[in-house]
């Protein structure tokens, strides 16, 4: 028995036949095939993969007692490995041809061990808390015999710059380059394009991702562990099952002697995201605040009672934020959030109804050009793209920028936001189909008293 074999068998007998598969007169497998006359079961494919030690044929998965406290395991690709153990009392006979040999089995000690994230603070695999002051990008969990893959965590300030918190995750695979962006409200991206999850676990570049109520799961079966990644929009928890403990992997949460600085990832970080703040009270909380090409709304209206905030970009990562300092030319990409705090993604999704500018503050203005209409984009702009709109509790739309011809002063940018009721996907329009056909399919269910409208200005 080589150290990965396979068994071709073909047959046409109809009826149930059980094959025994033996190796060296040695039943190694049994195969029970059931062949009729609508179903014929002609070519199967059987692994016959395994290991020899001392003479005796081990199948992948089995572990063998050599010597006190160390395992020979014979690896999921048949390959024999050493390994530390803990001792078992099972004792298990292998057979040969000639030989009856009877050894004491183990089985490896596995751990599991769970790093949190939650707001600033991040309390590693090994219960040691540190808080994060800023608003850049850290890692999270490295390993070096795994160079190609990392988990970053991504925190920004949410109303007050002196205090961060986790908005994103971040997994880096494949060693290409490849990104997948665990955001707010379930959503998921590979680099930029939005992915449709369910329950089922679905394989994007090695990794499994699944979402449902509670939040999304990466799930990625690395050489020594397997990592589990879960992210609810407010909290990740970074979960390793494998032989001992993690004390190879390096990073925020893993048991690393580097600073802080050091695990910051420059990359994937705004520039000047380091610079702490030490912001006062602001009594205006709950009012309308221009700051840095972002405005922030506290909607309170019967039972409801959230945070929206509308804020732009120069990249499609959404990480340079635009300030008084950046310059922003016409015809340039421009990428607009549009994020709430307050609301529960499980139940509710945010849909951006609108989007307008106009040459005067009031959103009633005769001067018009509208961005998106009906939530979706507004075919006689061509560069206008909507993402995520009624997935979750935040969505974001790009364009380029423009200037009202014949005027060179101030553009407002006013945005329409329904909250939506989530019920079986019903939330995300439908953008492909004429919009005849939209108005006659069955309506979203709004919470039309929780609507709201924010305006952003762009002084020029």
């Amino acid at each position: 028995m080589g150290t990965q074999a396979a068994l071709f068998l073909r047959t046409h007998l109809l009826g149930s036949w059980v094959y025994d598969v033996k190796v060296n007169g040695d039943t190694v497998d049994k195969l029970n095939v059931t062949n009729t006359d609508s179903i014929s079961q002609y070519l199967t494919i059987i692994d016959t993969s395994g290991c020899r030690h001392s003479g005796v044929m081990y199948k992948p998965g089995t572990v063998v007692n050599s010597n006190t406290g160390t395992c020979l395991n014979c690896s999921d690709t048949a390959v024999l490995q050493t390994s530390d153990c803990m001792m078992d009392t099972t004792t298990t006979t292998s057979t040969t041809t000639s030989t009856t040999t009877t050894s004491t089995t183990s089985t490896p000690s596995t751990t599991t061990t769970t790093c949190t994230v939650t707001g600033p603070t991040v309390i590693d695999f090994h219960g040691q808390v540190n808080s994060i002051q800023d608003r850049c990008a850290y890692s999270l969990l490295s390993d070096p015999s795994v160079p190609n893959f990392q988990v970053l965590a991504n925190f920004q300030e949410r109303r007050r710059k002196d205090v961060s918190f986790l908005d994103s995750v971040t997994l880096t695979v494949d060693g290409s380059g490849v990104l997948i962006h665990l955001e707010q409200g379930g959503v998921v991206k590979l680099d930029d394009s939005v992915l449709t999850l369910n329950s089922s676990a679905q394989l994007v570049h090695g990794v499994e991702l699944s979402k449902n109520q509670s939040g999304v799961t990466a799930n990625i079966s690395l050489p020594n562990y397997t990592t589990l990644v879960f992210f609810d929009g407010y909290t990740a928890q970074i979960t390793l099952k494998g032989p001992g403990e993690p004390s190879l992997v390096s990073g925020l949460c893993g048991n690393s002697s580097r600073s802080l600085s050091e695990l910051r990832i420059s990359n994937y970080s705004v520039s000047g995201c380091e610079v702490l703040y030490n912001d006062t009270a602001d009594s205006t909380i709950d009012c309308t605040m221009e700051t840095e090409r972002s405005v922030i709304q506290n909607i309170k209206s019967g039972p409801w009672d959230y945070t929206l905030t509308m804020k732009s970009y120069t990249d499609a990562a959404r990480r340079k934020a635009v300030d008084s300092s950046t310059e922003v030319l016409l015809d340039q990409r421009i990428w607009v959030e549009i994020k709430t705090d307050g609301l529960d993604g499980r139940v509710i999704a945010v849909v951006t109804d609108s989007c307008w500018a106009t040459n005067e503050p009031s959103p009633n203005s005769t001067l018009r050009y509208n961005l998106i209409k009906n939530s979706c984009p507004n075919p006689a702009d061509q560069t206008v793209r909507v993402q995520g709109n009624g997935l979750g509790t935040s969505n974001y739309f790009s364009f380029n920028m423009f200037q009202f011809s014949g005027h060179s002063g101030d553009v407002y940018l006013h945005c329409k936001v329904q909250l939506c009721v989530k019920q079986n996907n019903n939330c995300v329009p439908d953008c492909v189909i004429p919009l005849r056909s939209r108005r006659s399919a069955r309506p979203p269910k709004y919470e039309h008293e929780a609507a709201a409208l924010i305006t952003m200005i762009w002084t020029n």
